[in-house]
C-alpha cells in the first residue's frame, strides 16, 4: 500500500510540473499607441493596420502557425479582453486596470507561443526561433511598412513576466 501511495503521490507532482502555471502562459502582446501629425490619439481606425512576419526562410516548417503571419491590429477590448471568456477574461480585466494601454489610441495584437516563435518540430521536441515582424499599414488599397519591432517590444502576458503595468506602447504616428 505504500508503494501504491508513494506511487501515486510521485506521479501527481510530476504531472503538475510540466502544467500551465498561468492563464495566459505562452502568450505575448505588442501594443502600438497610434497619433496623428499634430500628437492627439487616433482612437478608430479606418485604415488597417497589420503585424506582418518579415525574413522567415522556412515558414511552412513552423508548427502550430505555419506560414508568413499578418495579424491585424485591434483594440483592446477587442484584442485583449473579448479575446477570453470566463475566468481568463476576468484575469484579463484584472491585470491589464490601470495599464497605460488601455487608454484611447492604443491597439494591440496578442500572439500565442507558436506565433510569437517558429516553433519546428525537433524529434520528441521543439527548436524555436523567433520570428521577425514589421508594422504595415494599407490605405487607399497599397499596403506600405510603417516600423520594424524590435524583440523587447513584445511583452509576455504571463503573470511570473510582471504586472501588465510595465507593458510600454510603440507610438506610431499616422499621416
Amino acid at each position: 500500500m505504500k508503494r501504491v501511495f508513494l506511487f501515486f503521490f510521485i506521479a501527481v507532482f510530476s504531472a503538475t510540473g510540466f502544467a500551465q502555471h498561468c492563464p495566459f502562459d505562452g502568450s505575448t502582446m505588442l501594443v502600438v499607441k497610434l497619433t496623428d501629425s499634430k500628437g492627439d490619439p487616433v482612437t478608430s481606425m479606418r485604415d488597417s493596420l497589420f503585424l506582418a512576419e518579415v525574413d522567415n526562410p522556412k515558414p511552412d516548417s513552423c508548427s502550430f502557425a505555419k506560414g508568413i503571419l499578418i495579424l491585424p491590429f485591434k483594440n483592446l477590448q477587442e484584442g485583449l479582453l473579448n479575446k477570453y471568456e470566463g475566468a481568463r477574461k476576468n484575469w484579463a480585466v484584472r491585470l491589464s486596470a490601470g495599464s497605460e494601454f488601455m487608454n484611447p489610441g492604443h491597439f494591440a495584437v496578442v500572439l500565442n507561443q507558436a506565433e510569437h516563435n517558429c516553433m519546428i518540430t525537433d524529434k520528441d521536441d521543439y527548436r524555436y526561433i523567433q520570428r521577425k515582424f514589421i508594422i504595415e499599414i494599407k490605405q487607399d488599397n497599397v499596403v506600405r511598412p510603417l516600423a520594424e519591432v524590435p524583440s523587447e517590444n513584445f511583452y509576455s502576458l504571463c503573470t511570473n513576466a510582471g504586472l501588465w503595468t510595465r507593458i510600454k506602447s510603440m507610438e506610431i504616428i499616422i499621416k
